[in-house]
């Protein structure tokens, strides 16, 4: 699969008030399209990448996180899911975490996330976190997961 055609548009976040602002600030681009969020620190490869992506994009409803199963589950974002890879619980940096497998910086969602987007109280850091638009979806049994395999890579540069 080969893009033969990208058009970017972009905006700026003036201040940081958090990754779930995207939404809101691109409001306007997406014109009522489901999202795809992918953040800038974070890199992906993998044979079987695109073919998982345009999978996910193809969802009517809900949203989608991604897993990838890490040694220090403590250091990330953890999901938890069953069978049927919905999402059970999400915890940010836990002590004690329920699963090994850490949450990317790659997320989908239908085209009600703006709303939802626009409904999240900041956090106590004066934020509009994304885990709060994930727990909203996981609230209301529509969050999936798709777990990354074992040949595609994720780096997270922020992480030393």
């Amino acid at each position: 699969m080969f893009l033969h055609e990208l058009k970017i548009q972009y905006a700026t976040q003036e201040k940081p008030r958090g990754i779930s602002e995207a939404f809101i600030i691109a409001d306007k681009f997406l014109n009522g399209s489901p999202a795809c969020l992918i953040l800038d620190d974070n890199l992906f490869f993998g044979n079987e990448l695109l073919s998982m992506l345009s999978e996910v994009k193809n969802q009517k409803s809900g949203a989608t996180v991604f897993a990838y199963h890490v040694n220090n589950p403590r250091s990330f974002g953890v999901v938890e899911f069953d069978k049927n890879k919905t999402a059970i619980s999400i915890e940010e940096k836990p002590k004690k975490p329920r699963s090994n497998f850490a949450i990317p910086g790659l997320y989908f969602y239908d085209n009600s996330v703006v709303s939802i987007a626009k409904s999240i109280k900041p956090s106590a850091r004066g934020e509009l976190e994304i885990s709060s638009i994930n727990e909203h979806y996981l609230n209301e049994g529509i969050l999936s997961v798709t777990v990354l395999d074992r040949g595609t890579a994720w780096l997270d540069t922020g992480t030393v």
